[in-house]
């Protein structure tokens, strides 16, 4: 059943992470190496290889529970926090690996996380560790990237159920040329760099994970210039990011919506005070809890991952887009 087609241009300001790519296990990888130059007797006491993470520690408990308490992180920097309280608080990590939708514990760890992110102990090393591209963080991803690009690109892959639903949207898309006319256009704010996340999808084109069209043509789901990552707003501000997809594709803010994987709460309030006032989330890397009371928040429309194409397009309709 073909999508209602918006008479004018709407961009789908989509997450990356969470929505199109389930980089949460190499976000472990790279982080827990990381932080072994910090703290060297921490967790697995040595770097790892990729090809290691994927066959013997892809399981275990350490790596589980940063899996558990990933949907707290929006910047590289807030790995090393999550790092910092497994560390703290060793005796949860088996807890977190084996019950993840333990909220009560989930919520424990949400204030922890906030109160170490903000102290005077955290400011510098997380700078340090995350913080721009000759940080800790992108230099390990970088040194594993070289080390053996096959087995790194297999510690994350795409997922199936949103791409579908990608594909839908980009059908909606009238084009003069090389100019957009209308319909739905994905585009990504993330807080990943720009260069190496299309060069991972163009990567996913040669091991049959992406198709071809799906990164190249007008017609993509994901073009170059459709990606705001560190590049162009270095401080990864949401609202700049999506006033540049507005700029790029001459639409008002009010065309611009918003899809997270994270309810965040904070982040919906400032898009709005911002002029975009259209915002959805599309659960990924959250919990059950924050998708109850994302379902209660005024502000957000809770989407399905197997049918927002069609969701949206409703939506669209029904506002008169």
């Amino acid at each position: 059943m073909a999508i209602y087609a918006p008479k004018t241009k709407v961009a789908i300001a989509s997450s990356f992470e969470g929505i199109v790519n389930d980089g949460a296990p190499e976000c472990a990888l790279t982080s827990i190496n990381a932080y072994h130059e910090q703290h060297p007797k921490a967790f697995f006491k040595r770097k790892l290889t990729a090809n290691e993470f994927n066959q013997k520690y892809r399981n275990s408990d350490a790596v589980k529970a940063f899996l558990t308490l990933r949907p707290m992180v929006e910047v590289a920097e807030d790995y090393k926090t999550v790092l910092d309280l497994l560390c703290f608080y060793p005796r949860v990590v088996k807890p977190l690996a084996e019950d993840p939708d333990n909220v009560e514990q989930y919520l424990f760890f949400m204030r922890r996380f906030e109160e170490l992110k903000n102290s005077r102990y955290s400011k510098g090393s997380r700078e340090k560790f995350g913080k721009g591209k000759e940080s800790l963080f992108y230099k390990e991803r970088e040194a594993l990237m070289a080390e053996d690009y096959e087995a790194w690109l297999n510690t994350q892959e795409p997922f199936d159920d949103t791409l579908p639903q990608f594909r839908e949207l980009v059908e909606t898309q009238v084009w003069d040329g090389d100019t957009p006319v209308s319909g739905f256009y994905p585009r990504f704010a993330t807080s990943k760099d720009e260069e190496s996340t299309h060069f991972l999808c163009a990567i996913y084109t040669q091991v049959k994970k992406l198709d071809p069209s799906d990164v190249e043509g007008n017609k993509c789901i994901i073009p170059r210039d459709g990606i705001i990552g560190m590049e162009t707003v270095p401080s990864r501000d949401k609202v700049e990011q999506l006033s540049v997809i507005a700029d790029r594709l001459e639409i008002p803010k009010t065309h611009v919506w918003r899809m997270n994987d994270r309810y965040d709460p904070k982040q919906q309030e400032e898009l709005k005070q911002a002029g975009f006032e259209h915002q959805f989330f599309l659960p990924g890397y959250a919990t059950p809890n924050e998708i109850e009371t994302a379902k209660n928040d005024p502000l957000v429309i809770v989407l399905e991952r197997n049918n927002f194409a069609q969701q949206l397009g409703k939506y669209a309709k029904e506002n008169g887009f």
